[in-house]
């Protein structure tokens, strides 16, 4: 729901284009940013959630319980849920605000799905503690493995670990643990999406696909680009140059949009956005299957039936 809500409510706000592809590619510079880029990590949520159904499959299918492997399964069903929520709720007051006043309107049920997602700040407030749960399992993996270092590699280990604690104490643990926890967080999206990508069979899905693991890295640097600049990760041009890549990764798929959004699978009667009605691409009867469930197989659900309208 969200996704199409998404991109046919601002295609349908910003232009009257027949074609769905057309629409998106309509839209400004601005737009396509703040759709495109929130789409990408949709897409990579729902390839990392894959990941935790099958981590968890795995642990509770062993026949003794891994005391690893059942810390590493807590660990990334919190970051997911950190991640999913913090991700729909700004995503959702994006598409409201792209809409304009149509976005507000009740009928267009993207003020139903904010409040459904509010719930989430209610009851986690800044998700302080889960992110420390995503922390603590990534502390407890170092000391693990600081017990199989030579001593080379514990040097460097104790040097990092000086530099880290000059920069707790200039701006605080909690702080630091939080950015060790987001890092973490897109780290293992990254991961699940380049995974998916490589393990697509079809090459104009994986086309997609690749694309999208190249928007979803500038974008995340871009991002967290204040951080990098701070700490000498990157220099004023390459941060320019991010900026811009991200600006033409943008504006060179726009096209894919809806086709990415329709590879969810999300039946079209539970599309009630007045906002969003006559922009499906699912209709007659194919003798392929389409782009969208070519993606829709990568993503790891059932394929439908071409024939369904």
């Amino acid at each position: 729901m969200l996704g199409h809500a998404d991109l046919s409510a601002s295609s349908r706000q910003v232009s009257s284009s027949d074609s769905s592809g057309g629409a998106i590619a309509n839209l400004g510079t601005a737009h396509q940013r703040r759709l495109l880029i929130p789409l990408t990590r949709t897409v990579a949520l729902a390839f990392a959630q894959n990941d935790l159904v099958q981590a968890m499959h795995d642990v509770q299918s062993q026949a003794e319980a891994d005391v690893h492997d059942g810390r590493e399964l807590e660990g990334m069903a919190a970051a997911f849920k950190v991640a999913n929520a913090a991700h729909a709720t700004v995503t959702i007051q994006a598409c409201r605000e792209v809409c304009g006043g149509a976005g507000y309107l009740w009928d267009n049920r993207l003020a139903l799905l904010n409040a459904d997602t509010d719930v989430f700040t209610t009851f986690e407030g800044d998700k302080t503690v889960l992110l420390q749960l995503v922390t603590e399992g990534l502390l407890t993996n170092y000391q693990d493995s600081f017990e199989s270092m030579d001593s080379r590699a514990m040097v460097l280990f104790g040097a990092r670990q000086f530099a880290g604690a000059v920069i707790e104490r200039v701006i605080g643990g909690s702080v630091v643990q939080r950015l060790i926890a987001w890092g973490h967080i897109d780290r293992l999206l990254l991961d699940a999406l380049a995974r998916a990508t490589e393990e697509c069979e079809d090459a104009e899905a994986k086309g997609v696909l690749d694309a999208l693991c190249d928007l979803f890295v500038h974008a995340t640097v871009e991002a967290n680009a204040a951080w990098f600049l701070e700490h000498g990760r990157i220099f004023a041009k390459q941060s320019k140059d991010v900026t811009l890549a991200v600006g033409r990764l943008c504006a060179d798929r726009p096209s894919h949009a809806l086709t990415i959004v329709d590879a969810f699978g999300i039946p079209d009667g539970f599309v009630e956005a007045k906002v969003a009605a006559g922009l499906t691409r699912r209709s007659g009867v194919r003798e392929a299957p389409p782009l969208d469930d070519r993606i829709l197989h990568s993503i790891g659900q059932p394929r439908r039936d071409p024939t369904d309208p």
